[in-house]
């Protein structure tokens, strides 16, 4: 089973790893930010100015479900191969498909405002996923805004 645990080796000369602990035979390799930006349609990365990070990527067998409605958001997925049926309730209880993502779709990105998941999600075919932990991605946006206000302030010489 997938922990929610995740692991975060930072050295002064070390690559930057973030993803779930390999308890999981589910597990795959990782993908690079440049591979993952260009998997969900991003512009292109300059990867000499991006950080090291890495994505674990997760297999999902036909049938074995991703997320359920409620858990909380530590994770999205990018979906890399494969397809999906995202399923909700209606007000009246009945079962809703919602949609169903696949290759360059992100999953969970509904479930922001509210910090669970809005929905069940399970693969209807084997596929895989780049998990992308949500703290992550808070301090990655964190760290280029920082960046960016530095470069603002020395183009400007604000202080």
């Amino acid at each position: 089973m997938l922990t929610e645990d995740s692991t975060d080796v930072l050295g002064e000369n070390a690559r930057r790893t973030i993803a779930p602990q390999r308890r999981d035979r589910s597990l795959a390799a990782s993908i690079g930010l440049p591979d993952l930006a260009q998997l969900v349609g991003a512009a292109p990365l300059d990867s000499h100015a991006l950080p090291d990070v890495r994505f674990a990527l997760r297999r999902c067998k036909s049938g074995q479900p991703l997320v359920r409605n409620g858990d909380p958001l530590r994770y999205m997925y990018a979906v890399r191969r494969g397809v999906f049926k995202q399923v909700g309730m209606s007000s009246g209880g009945a079962e809703q498909v919602l949609s169903f993502p696949m290759a360059g779709d992100v999953i969970g990105a509904e479930g922001i405002d509210a910090g669970v998941h809005q929905a069940d999600v399970t693969a209807l075919d084997d596929a895989e996923v780049a998990i992308l932990p949500v703290a992550l991605l808070d301090r990655l946006e964190e760290e280029r805004s920082e960046e960016h206000t530095s470069e603002l302030q020395s183009q400007f010489r604000i202080s």
